[in-house]
């Protein structure tokens, strides 16, 4: 069983859903941090997180930003292999 820490990294250019990160097959993730950072001076910037059950096995992370552009995204996730 090898486990891998792993950066996943975004720059939410729209205010539409962004998928960041997808748990793959035969793996176990583990979010250790999500880091959101507003690059905008002059504004303030809301953001949305959501994690989404798709199967019952694979795990989404979604985030939605209300200005496109000004946030950058860095989640780190440990991966274990469960093969």
């Amino acid at each position: 069983m090898a486990n891998v820490y792993t950066n996943y990294k975004a720059v939410l250019s729209t205010n539409e859903l962004t998928t960041l990160y997808t748990v793959p097959t035969t793996t176990t993730g583990i979010i250790k941090s999500l880091r959101v950072t507003n690059i905008d001076e002059e504004n303030d910037c809301k953001i949305s997180c959501f994690v989404v059950d798709s199967s019952s096995v694979s795990y989404t992370l979604e985030l939605q930003a209300q200005n496109g552009g000004d946030l950058h995204v860095i989640l780190s996730v440990l991966e274990l292999s469960n093969t």
